[in-house]
């Protein structure tokens, strides 16, 4: 699993100065995109598919918070999701 920037104690990504900022509903279709491409041929029931989108909700929520909305940390965010759902 990757280490992200935040947990190293840094506010940002290690050379996100001046970034472009994320929206959060752009981000939650980008991983809800990763998420579905993770999943694949997978079929996934309508309650399984609102849980997961609460789950990616409340982690852009948290990326939000922590101002963390950048191209750096949703590659991060990406990298996770994927290694979670394999």
């Amino acid at each position: 699993m990757k280490t992200s920037a935040a947990s190293q104690g840094h506010g940002e990504a290690p050379g996100t100065a001046g970034v472009t900022r994320l929206s959060a509903s752009a981000c939650r279709h980008d991983l809800w995109l990763t998420t579905a491409e993770a999943i694949g041929k997978i079929d996934m029931g309508p309650v399984a598919r609102r849980f997961v989108r609460a789950w990616v909700a409340m982690g852009v929520e948290r990326m939000q918070m922590t101002d963390c909305l950048s191209f750096a940390y949703l590659a991060i965010a990406r990298a996770n999701l994927e290694t979670f759902i394999h």
